[in-house]
């Protein structure tokens, strides 16, 4: 099994994300370190998809090899990627092609992996991590960009890059609104005025990844705590299952 592989890739790439945090503010002071910087969050990243990849490797030998019928040629022609999908379907179709039979023969292991699908669980983290980690490997100009726009308003909510907007009928602290009102840093002043005793625009410094517009160290650091919680729970079930062999 890969478990004590898996288990050191995600200490390096704990490693990596205490690196990227502490180089945070060496970026801010100098740009000319971004290659440096860039190439600390390629290799984070490369270490957290490997996590997931071996985790599909390993539940292809344990659960679906002993079943498969195929030759060792056979089997290498299979690609056993971690599957992954925004959707229903597009999940059925990879975990189909990597771990083809696997809800029948194991079904605990299905519903664990799919678990952790944005259909599923709501969240996007997964999907993210893979397609990011695949536009680094396959596109290998800029993949960070730096968001640095704010505004901070006097209920202490801080927006940092993007908007909230408050539809028509709604209300902001008690008071209704008429039309629909964008809050952001691009706002305009005057029309929050209306609605705020203060708002002061900021510049913060936020980088993120340009495919997605996720700040990378929150982006990281969520990805590394929630496959450290898939992978023992996977192979918590994964050792009970080898034993019975």
């Amino acid at each position: 099994m890969r478990k004590e592989t898996i288990t050191e890739y995600l200490n390096e790439a704990n490693d990596y994300i205490k690196q990227i945090k502490e180089g945070k503010s060496e970026l801010e002071k100098d740009k000319n370190k971004k290659k440096l910087y860039a190439a600390k969050v390629t290799a984070c990243l490369s270490l957290l998809r490997s996590c997931l990849d071996y985790c599909s490797h390993d539940i292809y030998d344990i659960i679906l090899k002993p079943q498969d019928g195929l030759t060792d040629e056979q089997r290498a022609k299979i690609k056993k990627y971690f599957p992954y999908g925004k959707t229903k379907p597009n999940f059925d179709s990879m975990i189909g092609s990597s771990l083809p039979k696997l809800k029948n023969i194991d079904s605990i292991t299905y519903d664990l992996i799919e678990s952790i699908q944005y259909y599923k669980c709501g969240d996007m983290w997964l999907y993210n991590l893979c397609s990011i980690t695949n536009v680094a490997k396959h596109d290998k100009s800029d993949q960070l960009r730096e968001d640095k726009k704010a505004i901070k308003i006097d209920n202490g909510l801080t927006i940092v890059g993007g908007s909230i907007i408050v539809k028509a009928g709604g209300n902001i602290d008690g008071k209704k609104v008429e039309k629909d009102v964008v809050i952001g840093p691009d706002s305009d002043e005057d029309e929050l005025k209306a609605y705020f005793k203060k708002t002061v625009k900021l510049d913060v410094t936020k980088f993120v990844f340009s495919e997605t517009g996720q700040e990378i160290v929150s982006t990281l650091e969520n990805a590394h705590d929630l496959i450290n919680q898939f992978y023992k729970s996977l192979y918590n079930h994964l050792e009970t299952n080898t034993a019975t062999v």
